[in-house]
């Protein structure tokens, strides 16, 4: 068993399990194709999160 703490979604994408973790408890887990396409889950949130922080960045 490998667990692996990332902050890019590339680094994760085609790992066997992910775990969402908010706070010390798992807030939903699966594949990442399963997470991405879920609109209420938090981990189909976070490219959009990301692209966001990186256009205010270039602002």
């Amino acid at each position: 068993t490998t667990i692996i703490v990332a902050h890019r979604l590339s680094t994760i994408t085609n790992v066997d399990m992910i775990a969402d973790i908010h706070q010390g408890t798992v807030v939903e887990n699966g594949i990442h194709a399963e997470l991405i396409k879920d609109p209420d889950g938090t981990y189909s949130h976070y490219p959009k999160y990301r692209s966001f922080h990186s256009q205010i960045e270039f602002l």
